[in-house]
């Protein structure tokens, strides 16, 4: 076949002006320094929210990770057998805090920082997701910076809890995978199975992305799609980050949990087994959903219909299309693992809840949020009733399922921050208030959607209100337990002390670990004993105490602390 040339073919290409080229850099030099600052703002931002808080105040998680944190710093730890695990991946990130300080209220405000540092990275990740979803630079710019100020990222992140970094996690995961998905390239292949494998490393929830990345891998290795070197790779680098995990949770397990954590294999097996369990199963997830929906204003139900629409469109980017798939993935794996070994423990919360899915909360929203902007007419004519409907399938569920235990069960503020804001509620949950304040947000963004910037003010005017609101609703005392110790010797608590006194008093001891008190006598270097107090005189809490002792502090009908005499001449 003869090929034709009918004109000059340029064999080298036209050569580009040195102002053209300054131009381009000026360009990119300025749009970084806008996403630096943006940063910078969103970190800010999330220390003043957290910045009157001096020590946990969420029971036994914040506590228990802090403790974690403390061991494997080379201090004490303590034994929590028995009780929730706590993995490493959270507590390994902290545990340099510790090496700075040894004031509690010191390294509690250094984790919070963490947490603001690595929850403001949400934002360039959102911004480079929402480019790749096809958002104009200034739009994207806009909504990422909206986005990332959902409460699903901002509240959990002023604690000191796993939740405060997974959002983070889940966006890099997800970023990375697409754009190794695009180009095959080695290093983003690398990084999203090192975030598979650390979000492995950090929760529970992370082993249902780290299985959805795995068979992510084992389709792109036998589609083809990139190099399969490159695959295997990736899949090598997933695997070596599991077995780090994997040792790290051990060690930790075996150094705090010595006879063994919490075991919830036998609920989760009644859960599955029985149709009861299912239904119970099936209905929480769908209250986690609800949750999702109701906290996002409506965005992450969009997002959620768009993703399966476009898994199921054929026509759609491939790349977008794998991403989409394990994005559902692991939002229904998350919602359904976690509602099946959740233990009924009497609180609304065990049937709408939000924390759970608060880490796939960001990229959903995004998906909602671009494709709120982007679509035609007909498109949100068939997507707006999709996402209301699930939000109300939703519901249905859950209260068919929970039926009067919504109303009296216990009901927690912080399980609900988002719908006790959005109702005016923080004494119960509402869920036709709720549903129908974020239905009626969720329309004025539809409303809004030719104006981007209308939107991306509307959504910084709910989410500002938001981080005002719980900032003020949620007191975080320094503790009280400071004047009960005397900073020296060992400390002692009787076993039948409150659980959550002996967490707190274990983040407060950072010089010995806290042991329990014997039958007999305490140790000879043990000069703080705590006893529960259950009424009467302070004095009667140890009966046939050692003669030294004598009552220091007390707090009513919870705890007397006994100090040793001695021991204020050492």
């Amino acid at each position: 076949m003869a090929i034709q040339i009918t004109g000059p073919v340029a064999l080298v290409p036209p050569a580009v002006s040195s102002a053209a080229k300054d131009g381009g850099r000026s360009r990119r030099s300025k749009a970084t320094w806008l996403v630096l600052l943006g940063w910078l703002a969103q970190v800010v931002l999330r220390v003043w929210t957290s910045w009157h808080a001096h020590a946990p105040a969420a029971f036994p998680d914040e506590a228990g990770y802090l403790l974690a944190a403390r061991r494997l710093a080379g201090g004490p730890g303590g034994d929590m057998s028995y009780s929730t695990f706590y993995q490493g991946g959270y507590p390994l990130l902290l545990s340099p805090v510790y090496w700075v300080t040894a004031d509690p209220t010191t390294a509690y405000r250094l984790v919070l920082m963490i947490g603001a540092v690595i929850g403001a990275a949400v934002f360039p990740l959102s911004l480079a997701i929402s480019r790749r979803l096809g958002l104009r630079p200034a739009t994207a710019f806009g909504i990422a910076f909206a986005v990332a100020l959902l409460p699903a990222n901002v509240f959990f992140g002023a604690w000191a809890l796993a939740d405060a970094i997974l959002p983070a996690i889940v966006a890099c995961w997800l970023l990375a995978l697409m754009r190794f998905a695009d180009t095959g390239g080695r290093l983003a292949g690398s990084v999203a199975s090192l975030a598979a494998a650390y979000a492995y490393a950090v929760h529970a929830r992370g082993t249902v992305i780290l299985l959805v990345h795995a068979g992510v891998l084992g389709f792109l290795l036998v589609r083809g799609w990139v190099p399969r070197r490159r695959t295997m790779v990736g899949i090598g680098v997933a695997a070596v980050g599991y077995v780090g995990a994997s040792r790290l949770n051990a060690l930790l397990l075996h150094a705090m949990w010595p006879d063994g954590s919490l075991d919830l294999s036998a609920v989760l097996w009644s859960r599955l087994t029985s149709a009861d369990g299912l239904l119970r199963t099936l209905s929480g997830a769908c209250g986690q959903v609800w949750y999702l929906i109701v906290a996002t204003y409506g965005l992450a139900g969009l997002g959620l219909v768009a993703t399966v629409a476009r898994l199921l469109s054929p026509r759609a980017d491939r790349s977008l299309r794998l991403v989409a798939a394990a994005a559902i993935a692991v939002t229904a794996g998350i919602a359904l693992a976690t509602t099946a070994a959740l233990p009924d423990e009497h609180r609304i919360g065990n049937y709408a809840y939000g924390r759970y899915l608060a880490c796939v909360a960001i990229p959903l929203s995004l998906a909602g949020a671009g494709t709120l902007v982007r679509a035609g007419r007909r498109t949100m004519i068939t997507a707006v009733p999709a996402t209301v409907g699930v939000l109300a399938g939703a519901a249905l569920a859950v209260t068919t399922y929970a039926g009067p235990r919504l109303h009296e069960y216990t009901f927690i503020g912080f399980d609900f921050p988002e719908t006790s804001y959005l109702t005016g509620n923080w004494r119960s949950l509402d869920m036709l208030t709720a549903g129908l304040v974020a239905g009626a947000l969720f329309g004025g963004m539809i409303l809004l959607r030719r104006l981007p910037i209308l939107v991306v003010a509307l959504l910084l005017l709910v989410n500002g209100g938001f981080i005002l609101h719980t900032r003020a609703t949620f007191v975080r005392p320094a503790g009280d337990l400071r004047h009960a110790l005397s900073g020296k010797g060992g400390v002692e608590v009787a076993r039948d002390l409150r659980w959550w006194t002996v967490m707190k008093l274990r983040y407060r001891v950072g010089w010995t670990t806290v042991g329990w008190l014997n039958s007999a006598a305490p140790r000879a270097q043990t000069c703080t004993v705590l006893t529960a107090w259950p009424g009467g005189a302070a004095s009667s809490t140890w009966p046939g105490h050692p003669d030294g002792w004598t009552v220091a502090d007390q707090k009513p009908s919870q705890w007397v602390a006994w100090r040793r005499e001695s021991c204020a001449a050492r």
